[in-house]
């Protein structure tokens, strides 16, 4: 897809300990009425997110009469419904136009177990309401990195250790970068119809936080139209074998290793 170099796992591989802070699992298509005329149906499918709040689509707009000042009012309209599990571990948002699937780091495995609960779960839903095309297909997945940094050292200097040379001299290319004390560095690809965000780098201090953050933020898409619901799995598949790839060059080797 964007030609990062191939890394083989088994279908059921998984890391001991994964750095992931979330997962995000998303299908959009077009505006169906049925998500909010069918609530009750929808909520009988699952009872195993049993915490449930309205999406509200906020507008406003402005109300103008002759002679006087306009005033902008503004509304709540409810567009769909936002579905939890007991653990707030898991997060499903079906909207007009959307369905997206979170899962939190710790209740991660792997793409296996997670499409099995999409598959079974989610996607029946899709035909209850009778979405049979999808015009994009996505999975986000943000890794969290925490380094605990004595008071004196270069926090530059943690980005170097994870990451691999080209991500950090794409960094630290200008003239003060090593006096660099946090930042984000984008880099956006396109081919076809999928397209990339990579985002990576070191965020700023958080007074709360005594380790500081390193983030890996790998966001991939389809923007084709009108796929059809039995390619859902094959096109997840896709993307999210080649978010495995993106990682693996994005990762040093030998830090991988710890995490494994």
């Amino acid at each position: 897809m964007f030609n990062f170099p191939g890394k083989e796992r088994d279908p059921d591989f998984h890391y001991k300990n994964n750095l992931l802070k979330s997962v995000t699992f998303q299908v959009k298509f077009q505006p169906n009425q049925a998500i909010l005329e069918r609530k009750k149906e929808i909520g009988d499918r699952l009872k195993s997110f049993p915490i449930v709040n309205p999406v509200f689509d906020v507008k406003a707009e402005f109300k103008i009469e002759k002679d006087k000042t306009p005033i902008v009012e503004s509304g709540h309209q409810v567009s769909g419904f936002e579905y939890k599990d007991e653990n707030n571990q898991k997060i499903i948002h079906l909207t007009l136009n959307a369905l997206t699937f979170t899962i939190f780091g710790p209740s991660y495995t792997n793409f296996k177990n997670s499409f099995e609960e999409i598959s079974t779960t989610l996607l029946p839903i899709m035909d209850l309401v009778e979405v049979n095309t999808f015009s994009r297909i996505a999975i986000r997945k943000v890794n969290l990195l925490e380094a605990n940094v004595e008071e004196k050292a270069a926090p530059v200097g943690l980005i170097s250790q994870p990451f691999n040379k080209f991500l950090v001299d794409h960094m630290l290319s200008n003239p003060g970068g090593k006096f660099i004390d946090s930042g984000l560095s984008s880099i956006t690809f396109s081919n076809n119809f999928y397209r990339l965000n990579l985002n990576y780098g070191l965020l700023p201090q958080n007074v709360k936080i005594k380790n500081r953050q390193i983030i890996l933020d790998i966001d991939l898409f389809s923007i084709e139209e009108n796929v059809d619901k039995n390619r859902i799995g094959d096109e997840l598949k896709k993307i999210n074998d080649e978010i495995f790839n993106i990682f693996h060059w994005a990762i040093k080797e030998e830090f991988i290793n710890k995490i494994n």
